[in-house]
């Protein structure tokens, strides 16, 4: 059935032909100090947003939302058709947040223009007066409009984000919990210029806006296949916890090609040397869409035998501030960018989009209690092995 909009004072409202405006409201609102402000404007089954000034970065916000009020899960998708601007850091997508204060807390999956930076992307600020960050960034795959789908999924406290070119196969860029949200959030369409773009206006083509309240309607990932380090002859169990509606199916992959039988949430195998470097994926689909796992890194080797000092591994191409990025990067373990060994159990100097492995062994000279700690930025962990042993404790993370 055909749908059009309409506009009720400041409220715009999906509703049939013919008659009134059934459905729950889209509000337009300034979110922070926008001079001149920003515009919304129905067209062709859709919004145009468009933002004078500001940006969605730091402590404070100035951008254009478009929003409902949702309380509890939601699934929403939305076909970017266009997105102009002079900025570099022009931004549009879909956000959740707390509140429609310029502090709140929020999470916001976002395409760029693709005369800027041209990729997705997802930022958040975890509650007010927190600096926000760059959590997760896409493939380096550029953004084509108009085929540019973004969507935003909430689990409880996570927050989902992905991105598509044609609304069935999707790329979930991420998975960040974000407490601050309240159980009724803001969810909706954004906005922002960038302070260098003048008095020339963002605006950005949303199409297609599609608001599901409850649990995800095509699937969404909420548990990835973790990677291991397994010895040979070890039965090693891959598994992924997805949500969708309706039946689910899943299909293995290993290294890119479809492994026969492997059509459960999980699959097991043992561990052999010709196994080592192995990666394991997860496509999961239902009659709405579909999404690829991340990549689980099988590592074989026999028991670990001590050698003198630390081994520190750098790694490049590592999207995002989780340290299972790095273990899941297509380059990790395999092909660091160098490997030196330090004199300090400490690495520095890391740029963007950089990760680093630090190991060697430790001999106690005295038997009693100690005290391990950790400091890192953006994100570390600290694992404990004892020697001959498959098994990894986690003791420490930040």
């Amino acid at each position: 059935m055909n749908t059009t909009y309409c506009i009720v004072g400041p409220v715009l409202a999906a509703s049939m032909i013919g008659e009134a405006c059934a459905q729950p409201a889209f509000a337009s609102v300034d979110i922070g100090r926008q001079s001149p402000p920003g515009q919304t404007v129905v067209s062709e089954g859709g919004f145009d947003v468009s933002s004078a000034t500001g940006d969605i970065w730091d402590l404070f916000d100035n951008f254009r939302f478009v929003y409902q009020r949702v309380t509890g899960d939601f699934d929403i998708r939305t076909r970017i058709a266009s997105l102009t601007g002079v900025a570099y850091w022009t931004k549009a997508g879909l956000m959740v947040r707390e509140d429609l204060s310029q502090l709140g807390a929020n999470g916001f999956m976002i395409a760029t223009r693709s005369g800027g930076w041209g990729r997705h992307f997802f930022t958040a600020r975890l509650a007010a007066f927190y600096a926000t960050y760059s959590y997760f960034a896409a493939t380096f795959e550029r953004v084509r409009y108009p085929d540019v789908w973004v969507r935003l999924v909430r689990v409880g406290d996570r927050v989902i984000p992905m991105h598509s070119t044609n609304s069935l196969a999707w790329t979930q860029v991420g998975d960040l919990e974000i407490a601050q949200l309240p159980a009724a959030a803001y969810v909706g369409l954004a906005v922002s210029n960038h302070p260098d773009s003048g008095s020339t206006k963002a605006t950005a083509q949303f199409r297609d806006v599609t608001l599901d309240r409850g649990p995800p309607f095509a699937p969404a990932i909420v548990s990835q296949p973790v990677s291991v380090i397994a010895n040979p002859g070890a039965e090693v169990t891959f598994s992924v916890i997805a949500l969708g509606r309706g039946m689910l199916a899943y299909q293995w992959f290993l290294n890119g090609a479809t492994m026969a039988g492997a059509t459960n949430a999980s699959h097991t195998l043992v561990a052999t040397p010709e196994g080592d470097g192995s990666k394991f994926t997860c496509l999961v689909r239902n009659e709405a869409g579909e999404v690829l796992s991340w990549a689980g890194l099988l590592e074989v080797e026999a028991a670990a035998q001590p050698f003198d000092g630390i081994l520190l591994e750098r790694y490049t191409r590592i999207p995002g501030r989780l340290v299972q990025y790095m273990l899941d990067a297509t380059n990790y373990p395999a092909a660091p960018l160098s490997v030196s060994r330090p004199s300090l159990f400490e690495a520095s100097s890391l740029s963007d989009e950089t990760g680093a492995h630090l190991r060697g062994y430790l001999t106690p000279p005295l038997t009693g209690d100690y005290t391990f700690y950790i400091a890192a930025d953006d994100r570390g962990k600290f694992w404990l092995r004892e020697a001959g042993s498959d098994h990894d404790n986690l003791l420490a993370q930040r």
